[in-house]
């Protein structure tokens, strides 16, 4: 599965990464580059989690979970986001500790090379993660795009500070610390709404609802409401049928109406509600 082995290879280059940063940050004594090792830290926690929540949400519907495993990626970008906030505090915190405790600093070409090295690795997972996730409607990794691209950001802040001068290293600590913060935050909201069950924007519903009057026989659509279930939506749908026509028959177009929504990508249940042409019953909004 493609999903898989990329979070997998995610995890592998994490784990290298953080050897390589921590030892030619501990070698130069450079905080920008041990805050950005520990971003790499964070990041072997971070995919083994999305490893762990794409092989869950894969799984087929059971008895316990009767609609599938679908906030399992949501559930784990909910997780890394917590973390995120915890590690950019902490990476804040010694930032501004070091304007006032500045250690010197050794320059080397180590910390140039194994930052460049992986701001080119990156730049290539960043594509990949993107790349799939959006093929996948795969909250998981299209936050690992993004967790990618601050990572790139991170590591050229570090460079960029190791570089320049001890007063600029301290300053691209603490830039990589609010960026982690501000990042984690942002995923965290993002991922609450999928598992507070948000709705989606008022042009998909209009799309629903245009799709579902193609369909031979429904004469109306007077209600429609949905929410994400995990990453995924679920539909309830009221259509108008002719008051005449047999159970049978205003079955048939109800599950019509059921088949032809369930194709769209991020729609995964959608459940037809059957009124007869002109009733005014609706849903209670809130």
């Amino acid at each position: 599965m493609q999903k898989e082995q990329l979070t997998k290879s995610g995890v592998a280059v994490s784990v290298i990464f953080f050897g390589l940063k921590f030892w030619s940050g501990f070698i130069s004594g450079s905080i920008a580059v041990i805050s950005d090792a520990l971003n790499s830290f964070l990041d072997v926690f971070t995919y083994s989690i999305i490893n762990i929540s794409v092989k869950t949400q894969e799984k087929a519907p059971d008895k316990d979970h009767p609609f599938g495993h679908y906030r399992a990626e949501p559930l784990a970008g909910l997780i890394i986001s917590l973390v995120s906030v915890l590690l950019g505090g902490s990476i804040v915190k010694d930032a501004v500790v070091s304007f006032f405790q500045r250690e010197p600093i050794s320059f080397s070409v180590i910390p140039i090379v194994v930052l460049s090295f992986a701001v080119v690795i990156k730049i290539i997972l960043a594509f990949l993660y993107q790349n799939e996730g959006q093929k996948t409607n795969s909250p998981a990794l299209l936050a690992a795009a993004i967790d990618s691209r601050n990572d790139i950001l991170a590591s050229l802040t570090a460079v960029t500070g190791f570089v320049l001068s001890p007063l600029w290293d301290s300053v691209a600590a603490l830039i990589i610390g609010l960026w982690i913060l501000y990042s984690g935050f942002k995923t965290g909201m993002n991922n609450i709404g999928y598992l507070m069950g948000k709705a989606p924007n008022a042009e998909f519903i209009s799309q629903i609802k245009e799709i579902a009057l193609t369909i031979n026989g429904v004469l109306g659509v007077n209600d429609i409401r949905a929410h994400f279930v995990g990453s995924y939506l679920h539909v309830e749908i009221h259509i108008e049928v002719d008051r005449n026509l047999k159970i049978q028959e205003a079955h048939d177009i109800g599950d019509a109406v059921r088949q032809r929504l369930e194709t769209i990508d991020d729609i995964g249940t959608v459940f037809v509600h059957i009124d007869v042409e002109g009733d005014t019953y609706r849903l209670p909004q809130n």
